[in-house]
């Protein structure tokens, strides 16, 4: 740029002696400004303090002019616009901008159809194989979608993975909130409510494996990733804590140290849970894992908390 300024110099274009513009519509002279720019010597042209300053701002104002040029660019195809997101304060705030921040998102009601069924196929072909292993041909193939079309809204692969975790992690915000609403449980026992929690558990890391295990495995090195892990299981623990140590039913638990015991517990729940249904490659086979394996976890974590055993199991 600063050579660009002083070969516009040596031609005249932002001294007072000639009023040609570097480019269309854009003119410039020492006259307009009161100040010079450029002082010239035997050795050549250089900028004055005040030609410095002035090379800092017009450099600042040709990015400007060529951000604008993209985004008319993009504006023209339909591109840009204004994307309104409902979240839970809890998690918008925290989750939403690693995982968007990447991401152009659609405008039109078809560009988030075929949104949907590009994040569709991926989660289908991450049933059957690694997110590593798993190719943008063979997932834009199964959606139905040109290559170039998803690199009109992903910059690469890596981004696709963080919006499956998005929406993945965004379904078990509104989980969460289902399954421990504590209007849900009025008269229920500690543990019904762990019984539950365990099967639905069970449930879902069985029937979503493969998008489970990509993200588990990307989790351990991907800082988005991590992020909204985090966020997540801290909504658990505090939905859990909220529920199983309110008033009414706090004297079931009697680990000495409860608030500690709920979280500690449910992170003891999940890791024997990931490792039974996401990484059991590892484990001898074991029948007493089907199909009692949410009735074994419900019993390590109530056995944990010293909660005692309601009903029949």
């Amino acid at each position: 740029m600063k050579g660009e300024l002083r070969e516009r110099a040596r031609s005249g274009a932002i001294l007072g002696e000639v009023r040609t513009p570097p480019e269309p519509g854009f003119i410039l002279t020492t006259s307009d400004l009161g100040v010079r720019l450029l002082d010239r010597s035997n050795r050549g042209v250089v900028l004055t303090p005040a030609g410095q300053v002035f090379y800092e701002e017009i450099r600042g104002v040709f990015r400007r002019l060529d951000q604008a040029r993209l985004k008319a660019r993009h504006a023209g195809q339909g591109d840009v616009g204004t994307l309104s997101v409902g979240f839970v304060s809890i998690a918008g705030y925290g989750i939403l901008p690693p995982a968007l921040k990447r991401f152009r998102p659609p405008q039109q009601t078809r560009s988030q159809e075929t949104l949907d069924r590009i994040l569709d196929a991926a989660e289908q072909v991450l049933e059957e194989k690694s997110f590593t292993e798993a190719t943008l041909a063979e997932i834009m193939d199964r959606a139905g979608v040109t290559v170039g079309a998803f690199y009109r809204r992903f910059p690469d692969k890596d981004a696709l993975l963080h919006l499956i975790d998005q929406r993945f992690f965004d379904e078990l915000y509104v989980r969460a909130d289902e399954l421990l609403d504590p209007e849900r449980w009025r008269g229920s026992s500690t543990s019904e409510i762990l019984d539950t929690v365990a099967r639905t558990g069970v449930e879902l890391y069985r029937r979503r494996r493969g998008i489970l295990r990509s993200l588990f495995l990307r989790a351990r090195v991907d800082p988005v990733i991590q992020h909204t892990a985090r966020q997540v299981n801290e909504h658990y623990c505090s939905r859990l804590r909220a529920l199983l140590l309110g008033p009414d039913r706090s004297a079931e638990v009697t680990h000495p140290n409860p608030h500690r015991a709920v979280a500690l517990g449910f992170r003891m729940f999940l890791g024997a849970l990931r490792e039974t249904t996401v990484f059991n490659e590892t484990w001898p086979e074991e029948e007493m894992l089907e199909p009692s394996l949410d009735a074994e976890l419900a019993r390590q974590y109530r056995a944990y908390l010293g909660v005692a055993q309601t009903g029949s199991h």
